[in-house]
């Protein structure tokens, strides 16, 4: 866990500013986390300068995933 927030840390520092068409000027903290063995396996987390942003993420294969639509992504905004 120790080197998930240091990751954040330098994300954060390294970050370079950038404005696209129909985001919000300024910079955008993104992080995106990937480990198979966890569930969710997947996950990508969008922040702007406002203080809105995004969450998406994609379920791990644990047991039971295949009847329940395994490695289906679901997304969520962030207020």
């Amino acid at each position: 866990m120790r080197g998930v927030w240091l990751a954040l840390a330098w994300a954060a520092m390294a970050m370079p500013a950038r404005g696209e068409a129909g985001a919000a000027a300024g910079p955008v903290f993104e992080v995106d986390y990937s480990n198979p063995g966890l569930s969710p396996s997947h996950w990508v987390l969008t922040l702007y300068p406002d203080g809105s942003g995004h969450f998406w993420s994609e379920r791990g294969s644990v047991a039971g995933d295949a009847a329940r639509g395994a490695g289906q992504g679901a997304g969520q905004d962030v207020a």
